[in-house]
């Protein structure tokens, strides 16, 4: 965990994408938060999203605003109240993002690769960290031609591969600690402590 958090400090300072490795169930979010508050000015816009949505065309126009068949002759158009475009100078999070439609994984590909995106017509600067998480099974995806290369080597400029909770018990503790003291708070309760028995257990 200590080398993770050395990862996570080193690459807040980098201007690359960061790709967080997890098996499901870990919390690559409260990473990627860290991530942006570490690197980014508090006032930064921090935009997640969920790329697994059923609907190729919904996160389509997500990410890049609906953009009609004249923008996707033109991969870098967006538009104006698209997800890219609220999250220049901050971070944009992609969740599960092996989830992604190939088309979309090419419109991301190119605009990463170019550092630039037309809105309205006008060629603007991306300035948009992206961090994404994605399942270790990503490198055989790559391989296999699921995902996209050149889309995964913009977003792995940075990798910080994520211990599963069975191998950092250490954890448990601090982890079960903050989940009592969510339900307290939502009961309105003064939260109680575990007893050291408990915490053994």
């Amino acid at each position: 965990v200590s080398r993770v958090q050395e990862l996570v400090r080193r690459s807040a300072t980098l201007e690359g994408g960061i790709l967080l490795i997890c098996e499901p169930g870990a919390d690559p979010e409260s990473v990627a938060r860290e991530l942006h508050t570490r690197g980014r000015p508090p006032s930064a816009p921090w935009v997640p999203v969920a790329c697994g949505l059923s609907d190729p065309t919904e996160i389509d126009r997500q990410l890049f605003g609906g953009a009609d068949a004249a923008a996707h002759a033109d991969l870098e158009s967006v538009g104006p109240n698209s997800r890219i475009v609220a999250a220049r100078g901050g971070t944009l999070f992609l969740q599960d993002v092996t989830d992604l439609p190939a088309a979309v994984q090419a419109r991301l590909a190119r605009i990463a690769r170019d550092g630039e995106m037309r809105v309205g017509g006008s060629a603007v600067p991306t300035t948009v960290r992206l961090v994404a998480s994605a399942p270790p099974s990503i490198d055989y995806d790559v391989r296999d031609h699921r995902f996209r290369p050149a889309l995964y080597r913009r977003l792995a400029a940075s990798r910080i591969d994520l211990p599963p909770l069975r191998d950092r018990a250490e954890d448990v503790p601090a982890l079960a600690a903050r989940l009592l003291d969510d339900v307290a708070a939502l009961r309105g309760d003064a939260a109680p402590g575990f007893t050291e028995a408990a915490l053994a257990l």
